[in-house]
């Protein structure tokens, strides 16, 4: 039986997908040099790094590592493999649930952050509006059938009007609605304390 708690949320703020690998030091030298320091430690050789660091004052990076997936475009049931094994994605959460199992115990995991940027309007990074929806409910499924996973937020609402944000999203800037959209009014949840059943349908809307 599948957990009651699990829930379904898109999320309305500003990790998923795309973005090549990239490193930058954008104020603050003696910061990256002391981080690069720690990341080249002899036990972290296996390690595949991927950090993100903000100003509390500004709001804006200050220094990044990898803070996106260096390919953004494999289907939610990809499981990693080569150099990039060690990498968790959704197809092969069962090696992050072991993990967490064995440091742990049987703990929970929520999934704060999912999402495919789509083309239009990033043509760099993004898959076909169909595409999206088609992994969005791959993903959900996939999300769903593990009882441990409590929640799975898609990120984003809508585009980013910025194509250095984000634009994984369900609405376009314009307000148009994408077949994600769709998508994602159709994944089954269960009902939180936000939420409630439309009746018996196991579907739920906000009181």
């Amino acid at each position: 039986m599948r957990s009651s708690c699990f829930a379904v949320v898109p999320l309305t703020v500003t990790a998923a997908t795309g973005g090549a690998a990239r490193l930058a030091a954008q104020s603050g030298g003696s910061l990256a040099q002391r981080i690069e320091r720690v990341m080249n430690r002899p036990e972290f050789k296996h390690a595949e790094w991927g950090v993100e660091f903000y100003s509390l004052d500004t709001n804006k990076p200050v220094y990044a590592h990898n803070p996106d997936a260096s390919a953004g475009k494999e289907a939610p049931a990809y499981v990693p493999k080569g150099r990039t094994a060690r990498r968790v994605q959704m197809g092969n959460l069962g090696s992050l649930m072991k993990l967490l199992t064995k440091y742990y115990g049987r703990k929970h995991l929520w999934i704060t952050e999912y999402g495919y940027q789509t083309k239009p309007p990033d043509a760099q990074f993004g898959v076909s509006w169909a595409l999206q929806a088609k992994y969005l409910t791959q993903a959900f499924a996939i999300a769903r059938r593990n009882p441990r996973i409590g929640m799975m937020l898609w990120f984003l609402v809508r585009d980013e009007p910025d194509l250095s944000g984000w634009q994984s999203v369900l609405i376009t800037t314009a307000g148009r609605k994408k077949p994600a959209y769709s998508a994602f009014l159709k994944v089954p949840r269960s009902c939180g304390l936000a939420y409630r059943s439309t009746r018996n349908t196991g579907n739920c809307r906000p009181p």
